[in-house]
Parts: C-alpha cells; structure tokens; sequence
C-alpha cells in the first residue's frame, strides 16, 4: 500500500506538470491567434525559418509589412521591412510591447537579438513583461530589397593583404570596385539608394507599429540604432511610451570623426582601471608604457602573421605592424570582456610575441558579415550635409586635447565612397539633436571604443526626462552584454517609467583582471 501510495503521489505530479504544460500550449497558442487577429491587412506571415529564428523558439510570429519607398509618395513603389514577434510569456494582452532595431547602419537585427530569446537567455525576462518586437531596417539583410554586397565579401582578403602591406591605395581601389559592381547589380533591380536612410526608416518603423495594432511602444535602439530611435522621437513623439537609447550615437555630431579620440578613451579607460586594481598593477606593471612600446616596435619591426581559416582548411601570411596591432585592439573592444585579458595580451605580446588572439580576429572578420555595405553607405552618405563639419566644441571638452598621435595614424573612419551612390542627402535639420520629454534611458558601456559616455552627454542636453548610466566593464551594447544588471533596469524603467530605475547592481559590476 506505502509504494502503491507513492506511485500515485509521483503519477499525480507529473500529471500536474502536464496538465499546465499543456494549458500552457493552449493559452500560448490562443495569444498567439490574438496577436495575428490584430495584424493590418500589409502584414505578410512567413515561416520563421526565412528569417532563420533558432528552432527552439517556437511561439514567434514572422512575417513582411508593405511600407512606401518613399512615406512622402504613399502611392508609388513598395518596399518590404522583415519583422518578428515574440509573444510574452504571461499570453496576457499588453498595450504596448518592447520593440527593438539594430545598428550598424545595415546591421541586421533578426541575425542579432533572437538568440538572446531563446528559452531561459538572458533577455527572456524582457519577453516575461511585454511582447518583443524586433523590426530589420530598410535594406538590411532579411527586408526586402536587402542592400547587401557579396561583391565586397569577395574581396576581404585582396584588401586585407593590401593593408596589411600598408597600400591603402590598392585597399581603396579594391573596395571602391566591389562597390561599383553592387551598386550596378542593385540599381538593375530597382534600387533607389536615396530611399534608405534614418528618416526613412523612422517611417517604417512608425508604419510598422500601427499595422500590427499598437498605438505605442516601447523602443530600444542600440549604436545607429540609438539614431533612428532620436529621429523617432523627433518626428512620431505620440507613438512612444518610453525609448532605451544603448551605446549613444548622438545625431547631431558625426561620429566617425571621433572614432580616434573614442578609441584613445577607451583604451585610457583599461589602463587607469588596472593601474587602480593592485593585482593588475602588479602584474602588468606600466601597462600603458609596454602598449605603446609593443606598438613602435611592431612598427620598425614588422612579423609575419599565420592566419588559419578552418571552415576552408587553409591558412596564410599577412604582414603584421604595429598599427595592426592598434587596430585590432580597437576592434576588440567592441567586445565585453576583452578588457579583462587585455593587460595579459599586452605582455605576451612584449614577452612571446604571441599574436594568437589578433590572428583568430582577422580569421573571424574573413568569414563575413550580416552587415549590408550598400545600406551602411546608402544611411551614412544621405547625411553628407554635416560628414565634413567642424568638430564640436561640447563633445571636445571631454576628450583629450592631443589623443594619441599613433592612434589618430592607425585608426581612421572608412571611406564611404558617397560619389559612388548618387544619395540626395537629408536637410541638415533633420539631424538636429531632439528635444523631448519622453522618458529616456541612456546606457553606456565603460569600454565601449566608438560611443563612450560623453555622447550620451550631447544627447541628455536637450532630454528633460533622461537618465544616464555607465556600466563598469562592459563595451558597445550594455543591454546585450550577457549580464543581468542592464537588463534588470531596463525591465524596471519600462514597468515605472516615471522613476529612475535601481540601480545599485552597478556598484557590484567591476572589471576581474585574467591572469593565467
């Protein structure tokens, strides 16, 4: 009787268990016949596997909304923008979800975001609060057209060869190529390139809002993003409850001319922060001194470099200095994380002249990229009006005076090849930094290499209900940097807007030095 008791006690709780997995499954799939329910008659469903959502999500709704070409000629051609919908995980009705772009420009946000909605990731509590709505810009890789260039692909490694012989004349005229094919291709099929850039998408976006039911939103944009989201702001105000600007790109300063002095300040930031922590300052003694030297020597001394690719089984040679070496540090700060092994590097680089991880770097950037070529020059060329600005005066006093003469040498913006693309570019007005009282929550990351903190300072100024934080030891995207602090107070800002969210788990965060 006592086993016969048992067996019953543990029958009895895996049928409870199954019993609410599957009134789980229904509610899920009856909110989920809801959502679709509300959907404009210019949303096109499509099987997520177009948009290659992992297969473990299985609650997502996929699908193209129809948007003008132009928002200014409703009646002429149409363009299709990718869009996908993770339901929350309550299947209760929200009035307004979170609804997040990537950046780039022409970095795609359905090849980025899904995976940190993946059961139990570490963006699933935000799914847990509202519905998710992630949107691919106009020309990106899964909307259609995509603005993407095989053609440049094709040639990553003639360029690569070419820097790293330091002919940035040959690098040029490669690329410049590359681009004219894609451009050719692309203009065959139909492609306006005056019709993608930030204002343009901040249409679509709005578009988008209403043909899938919601009369506001939540929005979160991170890098270019972060400009699409101000433009947002400035022209559809009422469609937004609250807005999450990440790694700050400001809209009325262009970046890309600070790209060395932003760089110079992330690296100052690695260098004070181990000088400040006793067991780095110990280890890596003159940490800044040896990085510097590591570099000049690279350069009177320049190494053949092995780069493995395996997916193709071969290997070759590039020819290393030490503004490579400069180079692809910056490149790695993007990551969160790289930070803390960094110092190591710096001295195996002095000790051994091992280059392992620049090497995996180059090998990784030979595998390509979701990002579209022709829609990042297409966005970046329509703002011509104020590329070749002076700089400005605000954003100046934060950096230093000089920034470090070698990296203003080794890291340079690209070549954006504008004369290329015949782009009718935007009044200068349209990137007039906004004014806004929507609550806005700004987030940097203390080693973010080409959006530091100061941005954000640029944009708060005309903010009147704007927060700032900077998140020790994280890079370029604090919400996506894994941990959970970014996370935390994004959900709290969303759920209380009104009020500064907690953030007490920022004195927690701190930068673990490797030593191995």
């Amino acid at each position: 009787m006592r086993i016969f008791l048992i067996f019953l006690t543990i029958f009895a709780g895996f049928s409870l268990v199954g019993c609410q997995d599957f009134v789980s499954n229904v509610r899920s799939k009856r909110y989920r016949q809801t959502l679709i329910n509300q959907f404009g008659d210019r949303f096109r469903s499509v099987d997520c596997s177009t948009f290659a959502i992992p297969e473990t999500i299985t609650d997502a709704i996929c699908g193209y909304v129809t948007v003008p070409e132009f928002h200014d000629r409703p009646d002429e051609k149409t363009i299709k923008i990718a869009v996908t919908l993770f339901p929350n995980t309550q299947h209760k009705s929200i009035a307004d979800p979170l609804v997040m772009i990537q950046g780039g420009p022409g970095a795609s946000t359905l090849s980025f975001f899904p995976v940190g909605f993946v059961p139990q990731n570490f963006l699933t509590p935000l799914q847990n609060q509202r519905d998710i709505i992630l949107i691919e810009q106009r020309g990106t890789r899964y909307s259609q057209p995509s603005l993407f260039c095989p053609e440049v692909r094709k040639v990553t490694l003639e360029v690569l060869s070419a820097k790293s012989k330091n002919n940035q004349q040959t690098a040029d005229e490669l690329n410049r190529k590359a681009l004219i094919n894609c451009r050719d291709r692309l203009q065959a099929e139909g492609v306006n390139f005056s019709a993608y850039n930030g204002w343009e998408s901040a249409a679509d976006l709005a578009m988008v809002f209403e043909i899938l039911g919601y009369d506001r939103v939540n929005f979160y944009g991170i890098s270019y993003g972060a400009e699409v989201a101000q433009l947002l702001m400035k022209r559809y105000p009422d469609r937004l409850r609250t807005v999450i600007l990440d790694a700050v790109a400001p809209t009325s300063i262009y970046r890309d001319r600070y790209i060395p002095r932003s760089a110079s300040h992330a690296l100052r930031e690695v260098f004070s922060t181990c000088l400040a922590d006793k067991k780095c300052n110990q280890n890596y003694p003159e940490l800044e001194k040896i990085f510097f030297q590591v570099i000049n020597n690279l350069n009177r001394n320049p190494i053949t470099l092995a780069i493995d690719i395996k997916d193709k089984k071969e290997s070759f040679q590039v020819l290393f200095n030490g503004d490579s070496f400069l180079l692809y540090t910056y490149l790695n700060l993007y990551n969160t994380g790289f930070a803390e092994i960094f110092p190591k590097y710096i001295y195996e680089a002095k000790n051994n002249q091992k280059y392992d991880w620049i090497a995996a770097t180059i090998a990784g950037k030979l595998k390509g990229t979701s990002l579209a070529k022709a829609a990042y020059h297409s966005y970046r060329c329509a703002q011509s009006d104020y590329i070749n600005q002076t700089r400005n005066p605000f954003i100046d006093t934060f950096f230093e005076a000089p920034a470090f003469k070698v990296v203003e040498k080794a890291i340079q913006r690209d070549n954006l090849y504008c004369e290329l693309f015949a782009i009718a570019p935007l009044p200068q007005k349209v990137y007039a930094q906004v004014s806004s009282e929507i609550p806005t929550l700004l987030m940097n990351g203390q080693y973010d290499p080409i959006l530091p903190l100061p941005f954000s300072l640029v944009v708060a100024q005309n903010l009147s209900n704007a927060s700032i934080y900077n998140y020790p030891n994280l890079s370029h995207g604090s919400l996506i940097s894994g941990y959970s602090c970014p996370v935390q107070m994004v959900s709290e800002f969303i759920e209380n807007p009104d009020r500064p969210p907690n953030e007490d788990c920022i004195a927690e965060m701190k930068t673990e030095f490797i030593d191995w």
